[in-house]
């Protein structure tokens, strides 16, 4: 059995303790069994083993609906009755390395002397995560340039159609002297600021839309990253974007 120094600290995430209704400095009891029914109450809080909550994480974004509580593993052992080297019941274990330390190093070290366990680092897990978001950009790609195919055609359409409305009045235009130059110049002038509308009313529209879609999808996935962001507003692509109204509009 353990008999090397016991803390009594856990750590909790946020589900957990709304569902114990415990902050930080609160106590939780822990016990490898449970109480059967109400009269077993009492009994199961004396041999129950006292943790004082030192620490509420986010929710674990890969298990957002699960109750994690973290403890020591030499005293989540001995709580269970398996401080023993045969026996470790253990499934996962978070490595912190020195200031400067090579996960990549560390961890073909470890594989190399471990074999039969797997070691993932922060990169693995991130380039995983990539892996199914490069999903979501694939699509979001896709609907861009449908929605780019669009606008060009409308753009053109609109553009025809005033052209066509107003063939009396270029008739009229170059009956008079206007060169082909400047009544050329007019028609690209309207289809710039054809183009030039759609970017004003467009562009709030798609930030208003993105800022609703990440408030959705947030509240709907909970247990992500601090700071993720499912829609980021980039000024490099809202600049390419404005290059391609002017674009249309010539």
């Amino acid at each position: 059995s353990y008999d090397g120094p016991f803390t009594h600290e856990i750590v909790i995430d946020q589900g957990l303790a709304t569902q114990l209704g415990v902050s930080v400095g609160g106590l939780v009891w822990a016990s490898p069994r449970s109480a059967a029914g109400p009269a077993e109450v009492e009994g199961w809080y004396a041999n129950a083993t006292a943790f004082r909550v030192v620490g509420i994480t986010e929710p674990y974004y890969l298990i957002p609906t699960a109750a994690l509580a973290m403890f020591y593993l030499s005293e989540l052992q001995s709580l269970t009755g398996s401080a023993s080297p045969g026996a470790d019941y253990a499934s996962l274990l978070l490595i912190h390395l020195d200031p400067g330390a090579s996960a990549a190093a560390a961890q073909s070290r470890l594989e190399s002397r471990f074999p039969g366990l797997g070691f993932f680092t922060l990169a693995d897990i991130l380039g995983s995560i990539q892996s199914e978001i490069n999903l979501y950009s694939v699509f979001g790609e896709l609907v861009g340039a449908t929605g780019l195919v669009v606008a060009t055609l409308f753009t053109t359409t609109v553009l025809l159609m005033s052209v066509d409305d107003r063939r009396k009045e270029i008739a009229i235009l170059r009956a008079i002297g206007y060169p082909r130059t400047t009544v050329g110049g007019y028609v690209v002038e309207e289809s710039l600021l054809l183009s030039a509308l759609g970017l004003a009313i467009g562009l709030p529209l798609a930030y208003l839309m993105g800022l609703g879609l990440n408030r959705f999808l947030s509240g709907f996935l909970s247990g992500l990253p601090t700071g993720f962001v499912f829609i980021r507003f980039d000024p490099s692509v809202a600049g390419l974007g404005l290059l391609m109204v002017l674009l249309l509009g010539l």
